[in-house]
């Protein structure tokens, strides 16, 4: 006899359903007793996929998914950091970023971070994919070119404070990308110009990651949306 499909056999089958979509920040979760896909995928093809997940559950028992298609230039930042962002999720107090406030950022509105370090972080890069092909280096940054997270520390960055330095959401606005790596060594010997295209450092993040100083290194990714004023 098959035992009896619960609500919660459902999520946790979404939930392997959506780890194999690679490119992806995806969070399946019950809500009113319905499982409900969110996040943002890098093509319509996987939106499509996490539809055809959501339409595969019996009647009844899934939402509408709530998914945003991000540029496919995001997807590279992804796969390069996949390893690292599987191990920092395997943790019980994993590696984390959040916007303040949480939510659509609108153009003029400062961009402010929250990052949660593990209990054995170390030096810090924060990386901010835009959608035109971009990257901006928030940590480290000229005001600060050693930077480092303690264990278990918190830090809110970007607020306008002292000699700390401060970034404007502006255009042009979309889905954008925040990938953060902690390593036991900074990543490059000196620090990235603050902002470059983003395949010429996406080639050289490859060659760093291949390297000794990420041993034990953790990262966490984040998709924003902004928007116009």
């Amino acid at each position: 006899m098959e035992p009896p499909v619960t609500a919660d056999s459902l999520l946790d089958g979404v939930r392997a359903a959506v780890a194999g979509i690679r490119c992806a920040d995806l969070r399946a979760e019950l809500t009113d007793g319905a499982v409900r896909i969110a996040g943002t995928v890098t093509s319509p093809d996987d939106a499509d996929r996490v539809q055809r997940i959501a339409e595969a559950l019996p009647e009844g028992a899934a939402q509408r998914p709530a998914v945003a298609v991000a540029s496919p230039t995001l997807c590279e930042p992804l796969l390069l950091t996949e390893p690292l962002r599987g191990a920092n999720t395997a943790r019980g107090r994993p590696l984390s970023v959040a916007t303040v406030p949480d939510g659509t950022l609108a153009g003029g509105q400062d961009l402010v971070l929250d990052l949660r370090s593990t209990a054995a972080a170390g030096a810090v890069q924060v990386d901010y994919f835009t959608v035109d092909g971009g990257v901006v280096h928030l940590l480290p940054n000229p005001s600060e070119p050693a930077a480092a997270l303690e264990p278990g520390a918190a830090r809110r960055l970007g607020e306008r404070s002292g000699k700390t330095r401060f970034w404007t959401i502006g255009p042009p606005f979309g889905q954008e990308l925040i990938v953060v790596v902690t390593s036991a060594s900074p990543l490059f010997p000196t620090p990235r110009p603050e902002a470059e295209p983003a395949a010429a450092y996406l080639a050289a993040l490859q060659r760093a990651l291949a390297g000794p100083a990420t041993e034990g290194a953790l990262a966490a990714a984040l998709f924003i949306t902004t928007r116009a004023p």
